[in-house]
Order: C-alpha cells, then structure tokens, then sequence
C-alpha cells in the first residue's frame, strides 16, 4: 500500500529524495546523453526526472513494471546509456544499440534536453518521440490556463506517473501552480476513493476504466478528469450525475495536451484547443457524420501534427469520432466503433464493450464485438447465446443495419496496453492468427 500525500510531493519531498538520486545514480560524464527511467516508486520516478532534466540529460520514460531485459533493450535502442531500473539502488550503465536513429521531435535539429517517450503502438509499432523540456514547459503553461477554476483544486492522481497524463498534467502542472497533489499507487479502487474523500475540494485524474470500476462502487466526486480514450456514453452520464464537474482531456505522445473539456457536452466532447494550438485541415468543417483527421498545428513554429484521430468541431469544441484505422468499411459504408460501443453499453448489464474488425468473405470488412456483461442490473440471466441474440437486437433498434455486429463474444475482460487503452489492433490480430 502506497500513497504519495502532498507533503511527500512538495518540494522537500523532493529535494529529500534527490539527495537520494545524487548519492546513488551514476551521474558524472552523461551532460548531453540520454538516460532510461523504470522505476517502481512514483517519488523516485519524480526525482530522478528533475534530477536528470537539471544536469541536462534527456529522459526515457518508461513504464516501472517492464521487465529488466525488455527495459534494457528498449533504453539501448533509444540511444540511453544509463538506466535507472527498479530503484535507485540498481541503476546501471548501458551500451547503446549501433546506429540509433535520431527521435522525432517533428522538427529535426540537434538535441535539446529532451523528455522521450515510445508512442503506444496500439495500430502500429512503437515510435521514439523526444519533446524538449521548453515545450513541455509550454504545455504545462497553457495547460494551467485551460483548466479555468478546476487549477484551485488539490490533484488526486490515479494515472502512473511513468506516463506523460499523470506526470506533466497530474503532477509537474499541479506543482508550477503551487499545489502538491496526491498520488495514489495503491490498486485497491476502494483504497483510491478513501482518498478522494480526504480530499474535498479534488481534482481526479484517472482513465475511464477507473471511474468505471470507482462509479460502481457508489463513489462520488467533486471533479474528475478522464483522457487516454474517450469517456463512454453511459459512463459520462454516470459521472455526471456522481461528480459536480466531470472534465477530459485529449492529446498524444507527440504534441502532449492538445485539448481540455471543462465543461463537457457528450463523452466524445474534447474541449477547447490549449494556448496556440489550432485545428488545420478538414476538421474545422466536418460532421459527426462525415469526420475528418485531426490534425493541429502550433502558431509559435508552425510545427503541424497530424493525429490519426478522426473528428469535427461544433461551436468551438473538438469532437472525437475514431482513430483512423479502427473504421469499419462495410460495402462501402463507414463504421465509427465508438458509435456502435455506445449503443451496446446502454444495454442493461453490459460492464464495457468493443467494436472492431472483421473480415467477410463477401463485404470484406464487418462489424464484431467483445462484451463483458454482468447479471447487476439485468432481469433474468440468459444463456451466453441468447444475450449476444439480444444485444444485436437491441442494436437493430438503434442503428442501421449495416453498423449491427455480425458478431458478438462475450468475455471475461477485454485487452489493454499499459496505459489502459482497449487495444482493437491487438484482437484483429489475434482472430487472424497473427502477432
């Protein structure tokens, strides 16, 4: 059981434990270089980043459960030569992998002391993205400006700390305010709403798999914030009706922060763009009906990205659609998974659900679903045949015809990453016999 209070977070806690990282990391001679962070201990993730940042070495952020061999390699081949793996007790110098190639930071030009992050590969494999310190600096500036009157609040930090959700938001942005949060690594959900009790005017950040897990244990909030994928439909509905404020947030590896929602509208609602980011490209004029790629570039450099999101803006707020490689292309007809997951999730009993791809011998592509059902809330407890009979049912008095699954499983769980995204690349290929 570990809790990271404010106390511990606040700048003693820190300056206690980077007395810790001097003593004890190998520090001298890597001026300039890139050094791995895998460690297990949130206050030891946190120091070791400011300790590394402030001697000018750029920082692997990596998950502290990855494995010491997988860790090793993933840091060789990100061009790291030290590795900080476990504690602070074990780190250790590494050879770098021949011929690293340069991470993108989008623009080219030698290396800044830089944050690197692997992107999370969930439709391709995982890409190095290096941001440099002064743009994370920029994103934690607009940041504060965009979360209105939620930047008084005290953080209560659900989201790991190895990632940039719960470290430059959760945390790095809630101290340039002034305000130490608390971070919870405890995994007990009901451990984590005991501290949202002690914590009365908060600020949760959490995924939506937490607050659905929290919600249903009868938790209730005063704001909440959700970002890693768009909050479901009835989940929005369920905070708002348990939260006075429900938020979410929206970005990527390569960009950070791109949007905040204060005040949302539907669980697709992104919010506003921050600071100079703006929408280019089709987006600006789609619908929910024909969405576009968002795509967004910053004002300061120009410096243009590309999402591989599909969605539109309505009166000033960007909406999400689907990622670009998650439609759907039934005889030539477009699917979006979210709409679909939506209308199955409001079925009674249904915990959570997925959409995604299969293959047709004659369409080519159709519609499948995974569903995670429990029997709460349910009349009568039907075979596993007769409740997928009645969810695609259900289904064909909501949709079109063509956006019915041909199929629906019913499991256990569904496949996540390490950031807790519902992984749809990981089952296609799975089904299809592949890696």
């Amino acid at each position: 059981m570990l809790t990271i209070n404010r106390e511990e977070v606040g700048q003693a806690g820190i300056e206690a434990r980077l007395r810790d990282v001097h003593g004890l990391v190998p520090l001298a001679g890597m001026q300039g270089k890139r050094a791995a962070v895998c460690l297990r201990e949130p206050l030891d993730v946190l120091a070791a980043v400011q300790a590394l940042r402030s001697a000018d070495i750029s920082v692997l952020l990596m998950h502290g459960d990855t494995p010491l061999a997988a860790a090793s390699t993933a840091a060789a081949d990100a061009g790291c030569e030290l590795l900080l793996w476990g504690s602070l007790q074990d780190s250790r110098r590494i050879r770098p992998t021949a011929g690293v190639p340069e991470a993108d930071d989008g623009r080219g030009g030698s290396e800044e002391p830089s944050l690197l992050q692997y992107s999370s590969g969930t439709t391709g494999g995982p890409k190095l993205i290096r941001r440099a310190w002064t743009d994370v600096d920029l994103e934690i500036a607009a940041y504060n400006d965009a979360l209105g009157e939620a930047a008084e609040c005290r953080p209560v930090v659900l989201a790991p700390v190895s990632h940039s959700y719960g470290l430059i938001c959760g945390v790095l942005a809630a101290m340039k305010r002034g305000i130490a949060p608390s971070v919870v690594t405890n995994a007990n959900p009901k451990f984590a709403l005991k501290v949202i009790e002690e914590t009365p005017a908060h600020l949760v950040y959490g995924v939506p798999l937490l607050f659905h897990v929290m919600t249903g244990l009868g938790g209730r909030f005063n704001r909440v914030i959700s970002s890693g994928a768009p909050l479901p439909g009835p989940l929005f509905e369920t905070l708002r009706a348990r939260s006075a404020h429900v938020m979410q947030q929206y970005g990527c590896t390569e960009a950070g922060c791109i949007s905040v929602a204060r005040s949302m509208r539907a669980g697709s609602d992104l919010g506003e763009l921050l600071g100079s980011w703006h929408l280019e490209g089709e987006a600006g004029q789609a619908s929910k009906e024909e969405p576009a790629e968002i795509v967004v570039a910053r004002g300061l450099d120009g410096r243009r990205i590309a999402t591989g999101d599909l969605g539109y803006a309505e009166d000033g707020h960007l909406f999400y659609a689907a990622r670009m490689d998650d439609v759907i292309n039934v005889g030539g007809l477009k699917v979006f998974p979210l709409e679909v997951e939506e209308r199955i999730a409001a079925f009674p009993g249904v915990k959570e659900a997925v959409v995604y791809r299969g293959v047709h011998p004659v369409m080519g592509e159709s519609v499948r679903a995974k569903v995670v059902w429990s029997p709460s809330g349910a009349v009568g407890v039907p075979s596993p045949q007769g409740l997928a009979d009645d969810l695609r049912a259900w289904c064909r008095e909501g949709l079109p015809a063509y956006k019915v699954p041909a199929s629906i499983d019913l499991v256990d769980s569904l496949p996540r990453t390490t950031t807790g995204k519902i992984s749809r690349r990981y089952i296609e290929q799975t089904e299809r016999g592949g890696h």
